[in-house]
Protein backbone atom coordinates (compact mmCIF):
# COMPACT_ATOMS: atom_id res chain seq x y z
CA UNK A 1 0.00 0.00 0.00
CA UNK A 2 1.40 3.49 -1.09
CA UNK A 3 0.76 6.54 1.72
CA UNK A 4 -0.86 9.59 -0.24
CA UNK A 5 1.52 12.24 -0.60
CA UNK A 6 0.47 16.11 -0.13
CA UNK A 7 1.20 17.16 -3.53
CA UNK A 8 3.14 15.79 -6.55
CA UNK A 9 5.72 12.74 -6.11
CA UNK A 10 9.33 14.22 -7.21
CA UNK A 11 11.85 11.36 -7.84
CA UNK A 12 15.38 11.92 -8.67
CA UNK A 13 15.30 11.14 -12.40
CA UNK A 14 19.17 9.96 -13.10
CA UNK A 15 20.01 10.10 -17.00
CA UNK A 16 22.87 7.65 -18.33
CA UNK A 17 24.96 8.30 -22.03
CA UNK A 18 26.83 5.45 -22.94
CA UNK A 19 29.36 5.75 -25.68
CA UNK A 20 31.84 3.46 -26.81
CA UNK A 21 34.99 5.23 -24.97
CA UNK A 22 37.55 3.37 -27.68
CA UNK A 23 37.95 6.53 -29.47
CA UNK A 24 37.42 9.45 -27.58
CA UNK A 25 40.30 11.29 -25.91
CA UNK A 26 39.59 14.66 -23.44
CA UNK A 27 40.99 17.88 -24.76
CA UNK A 28 43.70 18.10 -22.07
CA UNK A 29 45.20 14.63 -22.60
CA UNK A 30 46.13 15.83 -26.16
CA UNK A 31 47.36 18.82 -25.03
CA UNK A 32 50.10 17.45 -22.95
CA UNK A 33 51.82 16.36 -26.19
CA UNK A 34 52.48 20.17 -26.62
CA UNK A 35 50.50 22.46 -28.62
CA UNK A 36 47.52 20.94 -31.20
CA UNK A 37 48.37 22.21 -34.68
CA UNK A 38 46.30 25.17 -36.03
CA UNK A 39 44.33 23.41 -38.81
CA UNK A 40 43.16 21.22 -35.92
CA UNK A 41 42.90 23.56 -33.13
CA UNK A 42 40.31 25.31 -35.69
CA UNK A 43 37.39 23.20 -35.86
CA UNK A 44 37.75 21.74 -32.28
CA UNK A 45 37.45 25.00 -31.08
CA UNK A 46 34.48 26.06 -33.38
CA UNK A 47 32.54 22.86 -32.06
CA UNK A 48 33.11 23.74 -28.16
CA UNK A 49 31.88 27.19 -29.37
CA UNK A 50 28.70 25.90 -31.02
CA UNK A 51 28.22 23.60 -28.03
CA UNK A 52 28.71 26.31 -25.66
CA UNK A 53 25.63 28.43 -27.83
CA UNK A 54 23.61 25.82 -27.92
CA UNK A 55 23.57 25.49 -23.70
CA UNK A 56 23.10 28.83 -23.99
CA UNK A 57 20.50 28.63 -25.86
CA UNK A 58 18.51 26.32 -24.04
CA UNK A 59 19.25 28.29 -20.92
CA UNK A 60 21.85 26.36 -19.25
CA UNK A 61 25.26 28.00 -18.13
CA UNK A 62 28.06 25.30 -18.18
CA UNK A 63 30.05 26.93 -15.91
CA UNK A 64 33.59 24.57 -16.21
CA UNK A 65 34.69 24.84 -20.19
CA UNK A 66 38.00 23.26 -20.20
CA UNK A 67 39.90 20.99 -22.13
CA UNK A 68 39.25 18.05 -19.75
CA UNK A 69 35.35 18.71 -20.12
CA UNK A 70 35.46 18.53 -23.75
CA UNK A 71 35.85 14.65 -25.34
CA UNK A 72 37.36 14.10 -29.01
CA UNK A 73 35.88 11.18 -30.64
CA UNK A 74 38.84 10.28 -32.98
CA UNK A 75 37.29 8.50 -35.85
CA UNK A 76 34.98 11.70 -36.48
CA UNK A 77 36.87 14.50 -35.12
CA UNK A 78 33.55 15.50 -33.13
CA UNK A 79 33.78 17.42 -30.18
CA UNK A 80 31.45 16.72 -27.10
CA UNK A 81 31.19 18.85 -23.95
CA UNK A 82 30.66 16.43 -21.02
CA UNK A 83 30.56 17.11 -16.83
CA UNK A 84 27.19 19.52 -16.10
CA UNK A 85 28.49 19.10 -12.55
CA UNK A 86 28.93 22.76 -12.08
CA UNK A 87 26.25 24.01 -15.31
CA UNK A 88 23.26 26.34 -13.64
CA UNK A 89 20.28 28.05 -15.47
CA UNK A 90 21.48 31.29 -16.72
CA UNK A 91 20.47 34.18 -15.38
CA UNK A 92 20.78 38.10 -16.21
CA UNK A 93 22.28 38.48 -12.94
CA UNK A 94 25.73 38.54 -11.75
CA UNK A 95 26.75 35.27 -10.73
CA UNK A 96 28.41 35.44 -7.37
CA UNK A 97 30.09 31.94 -6.78
CA UNK A 98 32.68 30.24 -9.17
CA UNK A 99 32.32 26.97 -10.12
CA UNK A 100 35.40 25.91 -12.45
CA UNK A 101 38.97 25.35 -12.88
CA UNK A 102 40.85 28.39 -11.76
CA UNK A 103 42.96 28.37 -14.56
CA UNK A 104 39.41 29.22 -16.46
CA UNK A 105 38.13 31.71 -14.04
CA UNK A 106 37.53 35.56 -15.60
CA UNK A 107 39.65 38.12 -14.09
CA UNK A 108 36.34 40.08 -12.76
CA UNK A 109 35.04 37.09 -10.60
CA UNK A 110 38.39 37.55 -8.71
CA UNK A 111 38.54 40.86 -8.67
CA UNK A 112 34.83 41.82 -7.62
CA UNK A 113 33.64 38.68 -6.42
CA UNK A 114 31.01 38.58 -9.64
CA UNK A 115 30.61 37.69 -13.31
CA UNK A 116 28.84 37.63 -16.18
CA UNK A 117 27.90 34.12 -17.36
CA UNK A 118 27.81 35.04 -21.21
CA UNK A 119 31.19 36.69 -20.61
CA UNK A 120 32.83 34.21 -18.48
CA UNK A 121 32.13 31.43 -21.24
CA UNK A 122 33.75 33.53 -24.05
CA UNK A 123 36.90 33.81 -21.51
CA UNK A 124 36.85 30.11 -21.08
CA UNK A 125 36.68 29.45 -24.63
CA UNK A 126 39.65 32.21 -25.03
CA UNK A 127 41.73 30.32 -22.30
CA UNK A 128 40.61 27.08 -24.34
CA UNK A 129 42.10 28.04 -27.45
CA UNK A 130 45.06 29.76 -25.98
CA UNK A 131 45.99 25.79 -24.68
CA UNK A 132 45.27 24.11 -27.81
CA UNK A 133 47.09 26.64 -30.02
CA UNK A 134 50.29 26.87 -27.78
CA UNK A 135 50.21 23.52 -25.44
CA UNK A 136 50.16 25.31 -22.38
CA UNK A 137 47.51 27.42 -20.33
CA UNK A 138 48.12 31.67 -20.22
CA UNK A 139 47.95 31.68 -16.77
CA UNK A 140 49.06 29.63 -13.55
CA UNK A 141 47.56 31.61 -10.61
CA UNK A 142 45.59 34.27 -9.65
CA UNK A 143 47.82 37.14 -9.88
CA UNK A 144 48.18 36.37 -13.76
CA UNK A 145 44.60 36.16 -14.27
CA UNK A 146 43.94 39.37 -12.88
CA UNK A 147 46.63 41.61 -13.68
CA UNK A 148 47.85 40.02 -17.34
CA UNK A 149 51.08 39.37 -18.54
CA UNK A 150 52.63 39.16 -22.49
CA UNK A 151 51.15 35.68 -23.34
CA UNK A 152 53.96 34.10 -25.83
CA UNK A 153 52.36 32.25 -28.93
CA UNK A 154 54.24 29.88 -30.39
CA UNK A 155 55.82 30.71 -33.62
CA UNK A 156 54.21 28.35 -35.73
CA UNK A 157 50.55 29.53 -35.60
CA UNK A 158 49.59 32.08 -38.76
CA UNK A 159 49.25 35.39 -38.52
CA UNK A 160 45.59 35.84 -38.14
CA UNK A 161 45.45 33.33 -35.16
CA UNK A 162 48.32 35.75 -33.95
CA UNK A 163 46.19 38.72 -34.24
CA UNK A 164 43.04 37.62 -33.37
CA UNK A 165 41.64 37.52 -36.78
CA UNK A 166 39.89 35.21 -38.96
CA UNK A 167 42.48 33.53 -41.87
CA UNK A 168 41.42 34.64 -44.91
CA UNK A 169 42.09 31.03 -46.78
CA UNK A 170 39.32 28.37 -46.41
CA UNK A 171 41.02 25.88 -44.18
CA UNK A 172 39.01 23.21 -41.70
CA UNK A 173 36.83 24.75 -39.77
Amino acid sequence: MIAHQPGPLLLPVYLAIVEAILYLVDLMNTTTQGAIREEFVRPIWKQAVLACRHCRDRGVLHRDVKAQNLLLQLDTFTVKLVDFGCSDLLQEELYSEYRGTLWYCPPEMLINGTYNGDEATVWSLGILLYLLANGRPPFRNEEQICCGHNLPFIKALSDGMHAGKERTSHGPG
